[in-house]
């Protein structure tokens, strides 16, 4: 055994307690680091002598040789970290669904004195009085002044809910940039990490930087996350590179996103009809060496249910199962309420067109006739079902002295202060009309819509808040075990400071034993 080994030992433990020094001082330096894992030293003595073997000299047992870095690695829970993204998805989905019906919420305002429910009872009310008092003009620019209301609140809520509706699409779109941009940066830390982890270091701060990007991308779409060994040198402990599958809504695996094994990273695109109305179908492809993307794998909206924020968007903004379909039937939360608007519009401004063609008005009265037929709304306006909300409007013939509100008694002529026709007007409210397969009243069927959007909007909020305490729960739990405690880094600093004191003391006293021997010793008698 050298004379010198006590010093090498000593020189040793000084070198291993200054790097837990400095691995402490960069935990108190990342206390606030978001994404950052306390990372801790961990130490290994290094190899006795004698070394086992046919010729080692015999003496009484091992001699220690002192300490050494074995690894600098992150606290870090793996289960953890499964179960966060988990709920990370679930939140993503759900929290997309409840802010895009939220506004939709916004956009009806119901119920309140601005909705479309209080416009169309206080049209009601109008003719109510118009009935009592058929020949008061002032009642009958009232009734105009109201029925103008009722066309523009359907033109504002079309619009309104299509403006809505184009905000969500165009946040598809930055969804869709997002997760792909996440996916590069992925496959670039697995680039940087691979080579670190080859040449035998922990890329500890890189694993942090990729595991953030992996949060984040959890958010958006449902993943299943696995490694893939760097080889060469790489340390036991090494992650390695990270693989990304896209799984469905029963955890299936639909399409790899990034593959470590192979070093392959695929993009996500989300295809629309020409008119940018609905989402059609998504891809999963690469971009090729001219930056055009070439598709491997379609799905269908009914196929792709990876639930995350771009799904959710999808939900709210409008899909179609099959495009390739005759007649494609969309879904979705606003397309469906924009539809159904509109279908409430049309059948509303029908049947009230068809009881006033029946009435006299005022000009009838004074010629002791009916003369042409005149409608209360534009039956252009109101032909196409599909958009009769946006392009509802009054007639162009309509005015104060042409509402028809009186009815011919049994000599067939009307009177002046007959309003028994502006009663059956105000009857329309309640009569039974047909709305696609459902027979309903105009204010029961407004009313059927705002009660199923309630239901959805409240599903949505339930589920996001439970997605949400949830994942703030495990995050605390995250935070227990990767995030720097000051008051432990403290106790750290002083231990290990007291470490190095005490190896740079052992190190003083080996030099003067060292000192006693070479310089002290055979003196005697000089």
């Amino acid at each position: 055994m050298s004379t010198f080994s006590g010093l090498e030992t000593a020189k040793r433990a000084i070198a291993t307690q200054q790097s837990a020094l400095y691995t402490t001082g960069h935990n108190i330096a990342n206390a606030n680091t978001l994404g950052y894992s306390r990372q801790t030293i961990d130490f290994q003595a290094t190899n006795a002598f004698p070394t086992a073997s046919m010729n080692s000299p015999v003496i009484a047992g091992q001699v220690g040789t002192g300490v050494e870095v074995g690894s600098i690695q992150r606290y870090r829970d793996s289960f953890l970290d499964s179960q966060y993204r988990q709920q990370s998805t679930d939140l993503g989905y759900w929290s997309s669904q409840a802010t895009g019906l939220h506004r939709m919420e916004e956009v009806l305002n119901e119920p309140s004195d601005y909705g479309l429910s209080n416009v169309l009872n206080q049209f009601w009310s109008s003719l109510g009085d118009l009935a009592t008092n058929p020949d008061d003009n002032a009642a009958r620019r009232v009734v105009l002044e109201r029925g103008q209301a009722v066309a523009d609140t359907f033109n504002y809520l079309d619009d309104q809910l299509n403006v809505n509706k184009k905000n969500i699409g165009t946040q598809i779109n930055n969804t869709e940039v997002e997760v792909n941009s996440l996916l590069n940066q992925i496959n670039d830390l697995n680039s940087q990490i691979a080579k670190m982890e080859a040449s035998g270091y922990l890329p500890n701060d890189l694993y942090d930087q990729r595991d953030m990007l992996v949060d984040d991308l959890s958010e958006h779409v449902n993943i299943k996350v696995s490694y893939t060994s760097s080889g060469g040198l790489s340390p036991a402990s090494a992650q390695g590179k990270v693989t990304i599958e896209l799984l469905d809504d029963q955890n299936k695996s639909m399409a790899f996103l990034v593959n470590g094994s192979v070093d392959r990273v695929n993009q996500i695109k989300v295809n629309m009809d020409d008119t940018q109305s609905y989402v059609t179908n998504i891809e999963v492809g690469r971009m090729n060496e001219q930056g055009t993307f070439v598709s491997e794998k379609q799905f269908t909206m009914e196929e792709f249910t990876s639930k995350g924020s771009l799904l959710g968007h999808i939900y709210n903004f409008g899909y179609t199962e099959d495009a390739t379909a005759t007649e494609v039937e969309v879904k979705g939360a606003y397309p469906e309420m924009i539809s159904e608007l509109n279908l409430l519009a049309y059948e509303f401004a029908n049947a009230f067109n068809e009881v006033h063609s029946q009435g006299w008005n005022l000009e009838d009265i004074k010629n002791g006739e009916k003369g042409e037929e005149i409608n209360f709304f534009d039956l252009d306006s109101i032909s196409d079902p599909t958009n009769a909300a946006k392009n509802i409007k009054l007639s162009s013939d309509i005015n104060a002295d042409r509402i028809a509100a009186a009815l011919p008694g049994e000599d067939g002529i009307a009177y002046a202060g007959n309003g028994d026709n502006a009663l059956l007007l105000a009857d329309v409210k309640d009569m039974e009309l047909t709305f696609g397969s459902q027979e309903s009243s105009v204010m029961d069927y407004y009313q059927g819509m705002i009660g199923k959007m309630g239901v959805q909007t409240s599903e949505a909020v339930r589920l996001g808040s439970n997605s949400a305490m949830v994942l703030e729960s495990i995050q605390l739990n995250r935070s227990s075990v990767s995030s720097v405690s000051l008051d432990e880094e403290m106790v750290n600093l002083i231990q290990f400071q007291q470490a190095f004191n005490a190896a740079s003391r052992n190190m003083t006293a080996v030099d003067e034993m060292l000192d006693t021997i070479i310089n002290g010793m055979g003196l005697v008698g000089r």
